[in-house]
């Protein structure tokens, strides 16, 4: 399941709140940064933080125990010729975390942010090549889609403001596009 929107940084609050105060979700970094540890955001406070200082782009991961499987989180050796000096960073892994990616502002045009996690499906299909992650049937999908629908609803049916080029679009986001330059 993938679902786009349009948001800018400031129309995360509400949805932010929600993901803790009503899903009770972890959430990590997707991947850390370049020679870092890879964060948890233990609270709203932190999470909103980093959705106004954190360097783009800010990809997020979400899990709980009820998911039925629990997260690895995976070292990458990286290339120092390639990458600044740094050797390595982590990434978050897991058949059936939901993911957020935080559209970026680049150049004056809004990427949409999106909402993505495997189905029990696909992630069988590639079962065999990535063991490390564990077994697919360990993975509850019904509470993965049902947590991944409620997010969905409450941005398409509660936060949506408008709609441009047919993809969900909030209140700041709105007003930026629509005094953007074509």
């Amino acid at each position: 399941m993938t679902y786009k929107f349009y948001a800018l940084k400031n129309d995360y609050e509400e949805i932010v709140k929600f993901i803790y105060d009503e899903l009770s979700l972890s959430v990590f970094q997707g991947y850390s940064g370049l020679g870092q540890e890879l964060k948890e955001f233990s609270n709203v406070k932190e999470l909103l933080v980093e959705l106004e200082t954190g360097q783009n782009p800010i990809q997020l991961s979400f899990w709980k125990k009820s998911f039925g499987f629990d997260y690895k989180i995976t070292k990458i050796d990286l290339n120092p010729k390639y990458c600044n000096g740094h050797t390595f960073r982590y990434r978050m892994d897991g058949w059936g975390l939901i993911h957020l990616n935080v559209g970026r502002l680049i150049r004056g045009r809004l990427e949409a942010s999106s909402i993505a996690h495997n189905s029990g499906k696909r992630a069988t299909t590639w079962e065999s090549t990535i063991p490390e992650f564990g077994k697919v049937s360990e993975v509850n999908w019904e509470e993965v889609n049902k947590t991944s629908r409620m997010l969905k609803y409450l941005i398409s049916k509660k936060l949506i403001a408008t709609k441009i080029n047919g993809i969900d679009t909030l209140s700041l986001a709105k007003e930026y596009l629509e005094m953007a330059p074509v």
